[in-house]
């Protein structure tokens, strides 16, 4: 623990390697995603004012400043305050350097490389070239002790630091905190799962253990294994548990290995990470479904997940419209969704839930023009930013944007070019980066690309990628300048191809086999890096599963798992964390069906569905029907 040395300026000094961190106590407001402005104590060390031992709440003199706004009703205005989204790391990169001096530099290399295996945050080191590109990043270095400030600051260079008595599980547990964690026994519910056994507390800092953060980033239940726990003597003055669980043999403390829990929190926080293209269901958080399908009378419709179904089990809340394409939808943030429908004439339409109400309301739509064939294709990249894909009555590739205002106009596209074979395909591993495939008159794949400043290889011009398509592409992203594309063959087997972010694999025209004979779509999904579960419909109309776990194709290159069931449409799937999968298909009866893997075995089991009811008259890829004449002539 620090000692109550003081120096000219009142504040203590870090005389402690741990997280622990002592100093002269003071109050000061800070305010979260779903509480208001809140005092707290923390502590003077260094001029920083430091909350629950290693959060850096800001410098000692913002925290006066924000004490001071809140007695004139104005805590909101100081930077110190927790406001959510602000606070996030822009497309979960996160910008570093470690200092020149930091001893032990493989400790961040470690730490880093364990949170990119299990997250989907990526670390990009920063330098003289890119630092235009990122004004805002982490230095670690030893400023004393173990301690970071909670999620982006957004004013430039933050802190890790890491002392010489911090090992890699600290500095997992720090980044963690930089990212945007709080303590998990910080949680409002901690009482019901730990004691606080004031009597060990080191005197004058009791009040490290009754603040409860009720921050809206909580996810799931309580989580005694957390690397963002306290271990059972924090903060003790005579070596005796000051935290004792209420779970008999409850392990707490931990500085080894994120748990299951802090991953899902991080996937929460960060949902947009492991990016695949629109469809009729999607997932903007743990245990968050929404599914929107046509019914009968080509209105949409919806149902949710948030613990049980909503409006009920088989029910669906009726959204309106008459529509010829099927639903898609894509989710920016929590409790944010973008839905887009082509019309009666063709044209493409559009609404949006905002967290609170259907805009421009439950049934309504807004119009935005055009000629579309087949079904929009589109992606998000961050928070207000989409972008829309469609074929043309020319079969040529169109865009549209939105960042705050529609582009090029409302009802306006951009034309990109080409003349397209069935279904686009759009997938966004960064900001201000897509990657478009569609399928040409060759029936080979091509692709085009935006970095942020240009079209490549130009604006109207493709990348020839080869093969013999029978399919639409599907492509993920896990990462980074990570593709992985999938398609059939003229064969009927899966066949991939993948871009590591220096060149195409197996080549820039071949394709890996993936055996196989399929009916329809395939569907691809991502759920961390270097996992991919791939699911399609067999000759006997089952649905089939094989994966990628990092090292080899399950159950084999050339294999898939039955998973049962007579299914109707092309199966559409959702992850929310790691190793959740949701599936989602129509069945002999037109209703809606609904299969999940929770990481351990499949439910309601490998070979059966939950019934969601409904009449379901479009869940397909709608066709781009003269070319997708064309291409059935071709193969007839």
């Amino acid at each position: 623990m620090a000692e109550n040395n003081s120096d000219s300026g009142g504040d203590q000094k870090f005389t402690s390697e741990g997280e622990f961190q002592a100093g002269e106590s003071a109050s000061g407001i800070i305010s979260g995603v779903t509480f208001g402005p809140t005092e707290v104590v923390y502590y003077k060390v260094n001029n920083l004012a430091v909350f629950e031992g290693d959060i850096v709440l800001g410098t000692v003199a913002e925290m006066e400043q924000t004490k001071d706004a809140l007695d004139q009703d104005d805590a909101r205005a100081r930077g110190v305050i927790i406001t959510g989204a602000r606070f996030r790391w822009p497309n979960a990169q996160v910008p570093f350097r470690i200092n020149a001096a930091l001893p032990n530099q493989q400790r961040v290399q470690d730490a880093i490389t364990h949170w990119e295996a299990r997250t989907p945050i990526r670390f990009t080191e920063r330098t003289a070239a890119n630092a235009s590109q990122f004004p805002n990043f982490i230095e670690f270095n030893d400023a004393g002790g173990c301690w970071s400030m909670l999620g982006m600051q957004g004013n430039g260079k933050q802190t890790i630091s890491l002392g010489t008595g911090c090992s890699t599980g600290n500095a997992i547990h720090e980044i963690g905190h930089a990212v945007g964690l709080w303590h998990e026994q910080s949680r409002e519910d901690r009482n019901t799962f730990v004691t606080i056994n004031v009597a060990n507390i080191e005197p004058g800092m009791e009040s490290q253990f009754d603040q409860h953060i009720v921050d809206g980033d909580d996810v799931g239940g309580y989580d005694y294994g957390s690397i963002m726990h306290y271990p059972r003597t924090a903060f003790s003055k005579n070596g005796q548990e000051t935290i004792t669980p209420v779970q008999a043999g409850a392990q707490i403390g931990q500085r080894t290995a994120l748990s299951a829990g802090d991953i899902a929190a991080v996937n929460f926080m960060y949902p947009q990470t492991a990016r695949k293209s629109s469809s009729p269901v999607v997932s903007w958080g743990p245990n968050r479904l929404d599914a929107f399908v046509l019914g009968s009378n080509r209105a949409v419709f919806h149902k949710w997940f948030s613990g049980a179904w909503g409006p009920s089990l088989t029910g669906y809340e009726n959204m309106g419209g008459i529509a010829e394409s099927t639903p898609q939808a894509v989710a920016w943030g929590p409790n944010r969704l973008d839905l887009f429908v082509t019309g009666t004439d063709s044209a493409l339409y559009h609404k949006w839930w905002n967290g609170s109400a259907w805009g421009p309301s439950v049934t309504g739509y807004e119009y935005l023009g055009g000629v579309i064939l087949g079904d929009p294709r589109l992606v998000t990249w961050g928070p207000n930013r989409l972008d829309v894909f469609v074929v043309g009555s020319d079969h040529g590739l169109y865009h549209k944007w939105f960042n705050g205002t529609w582009g090029p106009s409302v009802t306006g596209y951009e034309n990109m070019g080409g003349i397209v074979v069935g279904q686009p395909e759009v997938v966004s591993w960064g900001a201000n980066r897509l990657d478009v495939f569609v399928i040409g008159t060759d029936r080979a794949l091509y692709h085009k690309w935006w970095n942020g400043s240009a079209w490549g290889p130009s604006h109207t011009g493709y990348e020839r990628l080869g093969g013999v398509c029978t399919s639409s592409p599907h492509v993920v992203s896990w990462g980074p300048n990570r593709l992985d594309v999938f398609v059939t063959g003229t064969d009927g087997a899966l066949y991939h191809k993948w871009w590591n972010g220096s060149a195409w694999g197996p080549s820039v025209n071949d394709f890996e086999r993936l055996g196989g004979i399929v009916v329809g779509e395939p569907e691809a999904v991502s759920w961390g890096p270097n996992r991919l579960d791939l699911f399609v419909i067999g000759t006997d109309s089952a649905l089939y599963h094989k994966w990628f776990d990092g090292n080899a194709w399950g159950p084999s290159v050339l294999g898939y798992e039955n998973m049962g069931g007579i299914v109707t449409s092309q199966p559409r799937v959702v992850s929310w964390s790691s190793g959740r999968l949701d599936v989602f298909l129509t069945g002999t009866n037109s209703a809606l069906f609904h299969k999940w893997f929770n990481g351990a075995a499949w439910g309601p089991s490998l070979t059966s569905y939950e019934s969601l009811g409904g009449v379901i008259t479009s869940f397909d890829e709608a066709e781009v029907r003269a070319g997708s004449d064309a291409l059935n002539r071709d193969t007839d």
